[in-house]
């Protein structure tokens, strides 16, 4: 019995030495991995060892070290970097090995002037997820759309190969979102692109980044007569210009999105009162804003409720949408509560309804819809107004 508690002993003390040691390094396998996260999100997490996941769209070799990363400004996004004297434990050329291949890598997240890192000291710690045969080239000619499946998504067949293509610098109202219900307006947008792409032959043009996290293509699509789809989407009032990423033609979609909000195209017809109406229709569920007896706002969703002052309403209805269209339910609870977020029943008073619409805006409606405010930043002046009458009493 005493040699079996020793084993035992001497086999807890072997683990403890080993995760000391992949603490000292800074790096952790793949198995050990907790978390997976995208490279975008990597500056988040300074100072913890988290699973980092992305596509490697650039990688040079300085002779000292290779720098594989996941967005052309590598000055500013996230970077793994392997050193030289760590060369003869990688494949034959890394910067050609990891290129342009979808990657998990996994290590202690590192701030180097102002920008994420995680150093590679073991091929172990990087992993190719998956590689399916690049088409190849800048421009793709003679390419067949098969498939339209949503404003923005299209299904495409190349020299005997199918893939996915998603429509740079457009985003179209979801009709197939996992966590989500239809939105406004996403099957007109559906339709739009059938009748422009879906059997055509077109030609795709690519930008700095091929693919995108979920190995789809990123392109623009030109059609038979020349027009290019993306924008021609946003110029018709079916979709708003993605600006989260700079891509060559951003500064001409905004455009088009401006004079398509001007002229009340397709999805701006009504300045945004047709959508409220239809998610009122719809029987949408609102976020309720509810003015307590202490002067600050109740922020009811589902069964939480959070209290917060005026001021802070936007940040936590951005913060609502961004967990809402991440999160599973069972994990969105999870991070409602590390918010500070509570359960327990909604307060009487005041109520104001807080519509989720497309393109990051929200429609506020009081509580017998005689004041209604449709806004992309800030809050409704009735909101203040409402406070300030009831506050001064």
């Amino acid at each position: 019995m005493f040699l079996l508690d020793k084993r035992i002993i001497i086999l807890f003390l072997s683990t403890i030495i080993i995760l000391m040691g992949a603490i000292y390094t800074g790096e952790l396998s793949l198995s050990e991995a907790q978390d997976v996260i995208s490279w975008e999100d990597a500056h988040r997490y300074y100072g913890e060892f988290k699973t980092v996941e992305g596509v490697v769209v650039r990688s040079h070799n300085s002779g000292k070290a290779v720098f594989l990363n996941f967005h052309p400004n590598w000055k500013r996004y996230f970077t793994a970097v392997i050193f030289a004297r760590d060369f003869h434990k990688f494949p034959e050329s890394p910067e050609k090995h990891y290129l342009n291949k979808r990657v998990r890598i996994t290590g202690k997240i590192k701030e180097y002037q102002g920008k994420p890192e995680i150093i590679l000291q073991s091929p172990d710690a990087i992993q190719i997820l998956y590689h399916r045969p690049d088409p190849g080239g800048t421009v793709l000619e003679g390419v067949l759309v098969e498939k339209v499946a949503d404003g923005d998504t299209i299904s495409i067949r190349y020299r005997g190969d199918q893939y996915t293509v998603r429509l740079i610098g457009v985003d179209t109202p979801e009709t197939a979102h996992p966590l989500k219900p239809v939105q406004y307006f996403a099957d007109e947008a559906t339709r739009f692109t059938k009748t422009l792409a879906e059997g055509k032959v077109v030609r795709l043009e690519f930008d700095w980044q091929r693919l995108d996290k979920y190995d789809r293509l990123l392109a623009y699509i030109y059609l038979p007569d020349g027009r290019m789809l993306n924008a021609e989407i946003i110029k018709q009032g079916f979709g708003f210009a993605y600006v989260k990423y700079h891509f060559k033609h951003l500064d001409l979609f905004r455009q088009l999105e401006s004079e398509a909000r001007t002229g009340g195209r397709g999805l701006w017809d009504g300045e945004g009162h047709k959508e409220l109406r239809w998610l009122q229709e719809q029987q949408r569920e609102p976020i309720l804003l509810t003015l307590t007896s202490r002067c600050t706002w109740e922020i009811s969703y589902l069964k939480y409720v959070r209290n917060v002052p005026v001021a802070e309403i936007p940040i936590s209805l951005s913060d609502l949408r961004l967990w809402t269209n991440e999160y599973a339910p069972q994990d969105l609870d999870l991070r409602l509560k590390q918010a500070g977020w509570k359960i327990k029943p909604g307060s009487d008073g005041e109520k104001i309804s807080a519509y989720e619409m497309t393109n990051i805006r929200w429609g506020f409606v009081s509580r017998f819809g005689e004041r209604v405010n449709i806004l992309q930043e800030g809050i409704p002046s009735f909101l203040t107004e409402t406070q300030q009458q009831v506050c001064r009493n």
